[in-house]
C-alpha cells in the first residue's frame, strides 16, 4: 500500500469515528474529496482498475458504509445518472423482495437505481422500506426494468463487489482480533489463550487467501473468474462461520461491533450471488500460487515461513492446536 494511500484511509477511519448516527454518505464522501466537481474528472476516472480496486478494499476494511456509497456514486455516474437527480444502489434479490445496504438519509433522489445483474432497475425512494438500521427493501414487483447494462458497467461491478467482499472480510477479522483482545475471561482476556491465539493465525492466513483469490478474480471477466468467486464465497462462508466461534456466537454479539461487521458480509454474499459463480476449486498450479503468496505475506507480517506454510494446510490445524494447547 502506498504511503498516499494509507493516509487516505486513516481519514476514512477519522470520518467513521465521528460518525452519529447512520450519517449521511454523501456529505461525508464530499469531506474526503471524493465527490466529483463540476467539469472535472471523477476520481475513479484517474485510477487504474487495481488502484480502484485497492481503494475500494481499504475503505470497505475501514468503513464498509462510506465503500459502497462510492461504489453506488459510480454505479450512477457511468449509467448516465446527474448528481443530484439519481443516485444508485447496491442490491441483491431475497426471495420475491430486493434487498439494498445503504441509507436515503440526506440525499433528495426521488429514484434509485440498481443492478440486477444484467440490466439496470428504477425504484422510487418513496417505495423503499426500512428494515434496520441502513437496510432497506421494496417488492419486486415495484421496481422497474430500464436498459441492459453495457459490457463495461457489468466489469465495474463485478470489481466493485469483489472488493467489497475482501474489505468486509478484512472488517470482520479486525473486530474479531479486537474482540478477543478486550473479552474478559477467567480474570485474562480472551485474546491470551494460546489456542484462541492460534485460531486468530489460522483466521487470518484464511483472509489473505480470500485476498489473494478476490485479486485474481478482479483482474479476470466475470465469466472467467466464475470459478475464482466460487472459491471466495466458500473462503467467505468459511471465515464468517470461524469469527462467530470466537466472538460467541449473533445473539450474544446483536449490538457489537463484529455484529454490523456481520450484516455487511452478508449483504456482500448476496451481492455475489448475483454474478456468475462456478462450484469448481482452483487447480493445482493457481492454489500453490496462492498459498506461496500468503505464506510469503505472513512472513512479512513476521509469522515465520514454516509457521506460516503450516497454517495454510487444513490437515495441519488439528495438529498445530494440540501442539499450542
Amino acid at each position: 500500500m502506498s504511503d498516499g494511500l494509507a493516509f487516505f484511509l486513516e481519514q476514512v477511519e477519522a470520518v467513521s469515528r465521528r460518525r452519529v448516527g447512520c450519517g449521511d454518505p454523501p456529505a461525508e464522501l464530499a469531506a474526503l474529496g471524493l465527490l466529483p466537481a463540476d467539469g472535472a474528472e471523477p476520481v475513479w476516472a484517474q485510477m487504474s482498475a487495481s488502484e480502484w480496486f485497492w481503494l475500494m478494499r481499504g475503505m470497505a476494511r475501514r468503513d464498509p458504509l462510506l465503500a459502497a456509497a462510492l461504489a453506488s456514486l459510480r454505479l450512477a455516474s457511468e449509467h448516465g445518472e446527474r448528481q443530484g437527480t439519481g443516485f444508485a444502489l447496491h442490491a441483491f434479490r431475497d426471495g420475491t423482495r430486493w434487498r439494498f445496504k445503504l441509507p436515503v438519509l440526506g440525499t433528495q433522489c426521488e429514484s434509485w437505481i440498481f443492478c440486477d445483474g444484467q440490466r439496470m432497475r428504477r425504484v422510487s425512494a418513496a417505495l423503499l422500506r426500512q428494515v434496520e438500521g441502513d437496510c432497506f427493501e421494496c417488492d419486486d414487483a415495484q421496481t422497474g426494468p430500464t436498459d441492459a447494462c453495457a459490457p463495461s458497467l457489468i466489469s465495474s461491478l463485478w470489481r466493485d463487489r469483489l472488493a467489497l467482499v475482501s474489505g468486509c472480510l478484512w472488517r470482520l477479522w479486525t473486530v474479531t482480533v479486537e474482540h478477543a483482545e478486550s473479552r474478559p475471561m477467567f480474570r485474562r482476556h480472551l485474546g491470551d489463550f494460546p489456542m484462541v491465539r492460534l485460531r486468530l493465525l489460522i483466521l487470518l492466513a484464511e483472509v489473505l487467501r480470500a485476498d489473494e483469490v478476490s485479486e485474481r478474480a478482479a483482474a479476470a471477466s466475470p465469466v472467467a473468474g466464475a470459478g475464482l468467486m466460487g472459491t471466495l464465497r466458500r473462503c467467505s462462508e468459511a471465515i464468517r462461520v470461524e469469527t462467530q466461534q470466537i466472538c460467541g456466537g449473533t445473539g450474544y454479539m446483536r449490538e457489537s461491533a463484529y455484529a454490523r461487521a456481520l450484516t455487511w458480509l452478508d449483504w456482500c454474499d448476496g451481492l455475489m450471488r448475483l454474478g456468475p459463480i462456478a462450484d469448481g476449486g482452483l487447480d493445482d498450479r493457481l492454489a500453490d500460487e496462492i498459498d506461496r503468496c500468503v505464506a510469503a505475506r505472513l512472513e512479512h507480517a513476521g509469522i515465520s515461513a514454516d509457521r506460516g506454510a503450516a497454517l495454510l494446510r487444513p490437515a495441519a490445524h488439528r495438529q498445530l492446536g494440540e501442539h499450542a494447547a
